[in-house]
């Protein structure tokens, strides 16, 4: 399961139980303003007995206890069908962020491996979205081998900077965007790696085109 799928999978939970807690909080208006709808209209029946002063006064009160119930229950309507809509269309939402994008190659996120870890908060400052192999380990991600790093590169459409040539060698050979560094590149050499990856993946899609 890639970054994407995870995410909208914690917010489809969110919004699922927001919904259910606003249908369930309009059922319980709904039967509140039933009660008292069938409570006022009662009372009329209840207390035929009493005088025509104290019958007007009580009718004028059932008749406000009735109205007042009806809106309740339109109130309880709004909230168990208008809130739970909403969430179903952000769930909808969530759900087309998550879809698959056919991403251009400069919108490849950048992951570095583990030696160069602080490169990516540099990389951040030159506007790039880029990630470390150490710190998403240590936020959980299971990426203690090499073969989790390059599947992990795979299926959240990135591309590696690595200085291990085992890393590259299984980039190479799974045609997976990668650049192989040596030691402490400066963010100029970086940012110059990434242009020259660009042109040369512009230049392979234009003849594969011809």
């Amino acid at each position: 399961m890639n970054k994407n799928d995870e995410k909208f999978q914690k917010w489809l939970a969110i919004y699922q139980v927001c919904a259910t807690i606003f249908v369930a909080i309009g059922a319980i208006v709904i039967t509140i303003g039933m009660s008292q709808v069938t409570f006022g209209t009662s009372i009329p029946i209840d207390l035929s007995h009493a005088t025509n002063s104290t019958q007007q006064e009580l009718t004028k009160f059932s008749e406000n206890l009735v109205k007042s119930g009806w809106q309740i229950i339109q109130l309880g309507i709004i909230i168990s069908n208008v809130f739970p809509t909403y969430f179903m269309y952000l769930i909808a939402r969530e759900k087309i962020k998550a879809r698959p994008k056919f991403a251009k190659i400069n919108e490849y996120p950048i992951l570095f491996d583990e030696m160069y870890d602080g490169k990516d908060v540099e990389l951040k400052k030159k506007g790039y979205d880029a990630y470390s192999v150490k710190k998403l380990r240590l936020e959980g991600e299971p990426l203690q081998y090499d073969y989790s790093v390059l599947k992990y590169v795979e299926e959240n459409k990135m591309i590696l900077i690595t200085e291990d040539p085992e890393n590259y060698g299984g980039c190479q050979e799974n045609n997976l965007p990668c650049i192989k560094l040596g030691q402490n590149p400066s963010v100029e050499e970086i940012v110059k790696e990434l242009e020259s990856l660009k042109a040369d993946y512009d230049s392979k899609k234009t003849q594969k085109s011809l």
